[in-house]
């Protein structure tokens, strides 16, 4: 194996919305994009009760304790996966694209069916001139009161300086 060859030799994992119900509204952990130039949220979620659809809102902060924190809206791309029951059987990703915005809204089944959903966010599309190098996303849904799990994972991507021993680490300044 090459020095180096290894995923997590250049990539970092974390939560942002950890596993939970999110019948209440989930406020994200917030990552520094500091030492990594891309962002990708995977977002997973199992059935739930029906209008209860999935809402992201995507944030930027100047520190990983929320300060100045506003809306990121540059996700004009998304993709997701869904099924009723069996998420195995979807074989590819659908492209799903709107006009930039901080806000994802998923599909009207979304709630009552299981969801994989992936978007990324890059580095240099935050407010870098202001300060800003932290990311994270809110989880709210359409109506409350019904069952919906789900957890949002964060891969740090594209590190400004990779390490020869597998050492990054999630920044939290």
């Amino acid at each position: 194996m090459p020095e180096s060859g290894f995923f997590l030799d250049n990539h970092q994992i974390a939560p942002t919305v950890h596993l939970l119900d999110w019948d209440t509204d989930r406020t994200g952990i917030y990552v520094s994009l500091e030492n990594h130039g891309k962002a990708v949220f995977i977002l997973f979620k199992e059935v739930g009760t029906a209008g209860d659809d999935v809402n992201i809102d995507m944030q930027q902060a100047t520190d990983v304790a929320g300060t100045s924190a506003k809306d990121l809206d540059t996700i004009a791309t998304y993709w997701t996966k869904q099924a009723a029951t069996n998420i195995d059987s979807v074989g590819t990703f659908t492209k799903n694209t709107q006009t930039a915005a901080s806000e994802i809204s998923f599909n009207a089944t979304s709630a009552e069916e299981i969801l994989l959903a992936v978007w990324e966010v890059e580095a240099d599309q935050l407010d870098v001139g202001g300060g800003f190098d932290c990311v994270s996303c809110n989880v709210t849904l359409d109506a409350s009161g019904g069952a919906q799990r789900g957890v949002i994972l964060v891969l740090l991507c594209n590190p400004r300086y990779p390490q020869a021993d597998g050492g990054l680490t999630v920044r939290t300044d």
